[in-house]
């Protein structure tokens, strides 16, 4: 039968294990960063599937369970999220689950169905019925949970608590828990085999990450992983053909559709905001913190780009004001050295016409009407 990966429209959230057993050797290089490789590819997996999928991210271990990355389609923001965490403290299997719930009943598409994937690699503590209530309680609020345990010594401890939780939380196959033995084998690889990333195709035949058995075996004629772009290209010209079929098949049958959609949405809507009151107020406030502090980055960096922007303009301004009082001062100084010559002539027209009245036989120019004269003679100069 054909490899085929439901395109399904969902909110994941990916919960990784950043405790102090992230340290171990077990896998190459260590748990913590296979698992971080493990993650990248499994978020590539999701919003490669479907472009209306959004997934985000939650670390389990430190002081608090820290929500990295809300949901987002965006993959370069939660790998950029995911190379920040850093290994510390004790992971916390139950608070974990129930702040990814909180971030997933916040989504803003309410048609997406609700998921959950938890990188277990420590030592889960708890009571087991908790742990079987919690899960109870997820089913009931229609959120899947897929649970990888993995990690030498500890897979082994965490199964019997992790199969009762298991247990509880799934609704006809909707989840899925594996548990992946340490080797050379990396953790991405191992988990490539499984159906959190195969979905519900079969597993005959060589199910490596990179296995083929032949072009009928794939959805496309090809292994989508060789060339994911055009696997993706033609999964969106697939949607856009039957989204136009829908549109051609008539107003009735739209509606009809549109009706469906409607009650798909109140249904979940309803089933989300049944157990408001269960929910731990101290874990909805980190949660709503973390947000917070998201939405505090973004506005901070657009204040420091405003700032910058003003810096700039004061900058220009500044120039501006310097060209023009240079040219100003540069205009005053001609207009200076124009009077400045204009005076000089008219006071050598003066003085020639003085001193050649003086060379003249029998002209004194200290006569009264001589003087008269050469005074008529500078205010004429003047007034020109």
């Amino acid at each position: 039968s054909p490899l085929h990966v439901e395109m399904v429209m969902e909110a994941t959230i990916v919960c990784i294990d950043n405790s102090e057993f992230m340290r171990n050797g077990d896998f190459s290089p260590s748990r913590f960063e296979s698992q971080q490789d493990a993650v990248t590819y499994l978020m590539n997996t999701k919003t490669r599937a479907n472009v209306e999928s959004s997934v985000g991210l939650i670390a389990s271990a430190g002081k608090n369970v820290e929500v990295i990355n809300t949901l987002t389609t965006d993959v370069g923001k939660i790998l950029n999220g995911l190379h920040s965490v850093e290994i510390g403290g004790e992971s916390n299997f139950a608070s974990t689950l129930r702040i990814a719930a909180l971030a997933l009943r916040h989504r803003s598409n309410k048609r997406q169905e609700q998921r959950i994937v938890i990188f277990v690699g420590s030592p889960v503590s708890g009571d087991k019925r908790d742990l079987e209530r919690l899960g109870a309680q997820l089913k009931k609020n229609a959120v899947a949970v897929d649970i990888v345990n993995f990690g030498e010594g500890s897979a082994e401890e965490n199964t019997p608590l992790l199969q009762a939780f298991y247990d509880k939380v799934n609704n006809r196959d909707n989840s899925n828990f594996i548990t992946l033995p340490p080797g050379e084998t990396m953790l991405r690889n191992l988990l490539a085999t499984t159906p959190i990333i195969r979905g519900n195709a079969p597993e005959g035949g060589d199910t490596g990450a990179g296995g083929t058995g032949g072009e009928d075996e794939f959805e496309f004629g090809f292994d989508p992983s060789s060339d994911p772009e055009l696997a993706m290209a033609m999964r969106l010209s697939m949607q856009s053909a039957q989204a136009e079929a829908s549109a051609r098949g008539g107003e009735d049958g739209a509606d009809g559709a549109a009706g469906a959609e409607g009650e798909t949405g109140v249904d979940v809507m309803d089933v989300d905001g049944g157990d408001d009151d269960e929910m731990d107020a101290d874990l909805l406030a980190a949660l709503q913190l973390s947000m917070q502090g998201a939405d505090a980055m973004d506005v901070e960096e657009k204040e420091e780009k405003d700032v910058g922007e003003e810096e700039s303009e004061e900058e220009d301004s500044d120039e501006e004001m310097r060209l023009a009082l240079e040219m100003s001062m540069q205009s005053a100084a001609v207009d200076q050295l124009k009077d400045s010559k204009t005076e000089e002539k008219k006071e050598d027209n003066a003085e020639d016409m003085e001193s050649i009245l003086a060379d003249l036989p029998g002209v004194d120019t200290s006569d009264p009407e001589v003087q008269a004269v050469l005074e008529s003679l500078k205010k004429e100069e003047e007034k020109k």
